[in-house]
């Protein structure tokens, strides 16, 4: 599930972020590895950090953290390289 259709649907209290009683189950426990300051809130800024961790280190293929053009898919890399 994307985080911005994660974050309408479960922040209830509209403050920008996530907390456990906002998330059912299996998507807190997912969304949850987000929490990089282990303050029990995961904000969307922390989410799309996650992401970004993840998909270098699937890519990432001489672990140097930064990805190139010959490191990932030619879909990927397009995405990524309208975002830089």
């Amino acid at each position: 599930m994307k985080a911005r259709i994660m974050f309408q649907l479960f922040d209830t209290n509209r403050d920008g972020a996530l907390v456990q009683d906002e998330v059912p189950g299996m998507p807190w426990e997912y969304i949850s590895a987000a929490d990089a300051d282990q303050d029990g809130k995961v904000t969307q800024g922390e989410v799309a950090w996650l992401a970004a961790t993840r998909v270098i280190s699937n890519f990432d293929e001489n672990e140097n953290s930064e990805l190139t053009a010959d490191e990932t898919p030619v879909q990927l890399w397009d995405r990524l390289e309208s975002a830089d």
